[in-house]
């Protein structure tokens, strides 16, 4: 094509087309770039405001989940404390000709607190949807699995102190175990 182009209208003018030719595509490729660059930093942009939101939202639920914890985490020990306690004194009010129902005893003991512990797992269920809500927004910047090891202990916490199981002997060393875990994973969230 160049050749005809020389012999028809000569190398100068071939010289001319060619400038132009290569002129409109360095300004498509000039222009091409700008876009590009343009579109990627408004895509980072973008991605930045939906870090920052997801940040927001992991941090609102990760002070709702703290909070929550603190009260469930309170009332269970309570809890635990009073069946204890209530355990303790029905062994203390037997005596060897009585009929002495374990069983009994540790049912009634649960009875008497069954409101807290209707509470706290109210509040086991408020831990559970700030956890997904975490979960949903984390960004990579949080530590996720602390949270749900934090979850975990607590949920183990209050299925014992909803349904005690063991001996007497067992029960404040187990309760005790459950508890300092409890504190270990709120002084973790609270550093």
């Amino acid at each position: 094509m160049v050749g005809k182009i020389i012999k028809k209208q000569g190398p100068t003018k071939t010289g001319k087309i060619g400038m132009i030719i290569a002129a409109s595509f360095l300004a498509l490729s000039v222009i091409t770039i700008s876009i590009s660059a343009t579109k990627i930093s408004s895509d980072e942009a973008n991605t930045e405001k939906i870090n920052k939101q997801k940040d927001n939202n992991f941090k609102s639920a990760s002070e709702k989940f703290t909070r929550t914890y603190l009260s469930a985490g309170g009332k269970m020990e309570e809890v635990g404390t009073s069946e204890y306690k209530y355990w303790g004194d029905k062994i203390d009010d037997s005596d060897s000709s009585d009929d002495f129902d374990v069983n009994e005893v540790v049912a009634d003991a649960v009875a008497y607190n069954s409101a807290k512990i209707s509470d706290a797992n109210n509040e086991l269920d408020v831990l559970k949807k700030s956890l997904n809500k975490m979960k949903t927004n984390d960004t990579g910047k949080y530590d996720t699995k602390g949270y749900e090891k934090a979850y975990l202990r607590i949920k183990k916490l209050g299925s014992f102190v909803s349904y005690p199981t063991g001996s007497y002997l067992d029960f404040n060393d187990k309760m005790t175990k459950l508890d300092d875990a409890v504190n270990e994973s709120y002084d973790w969230m609270t550093e």
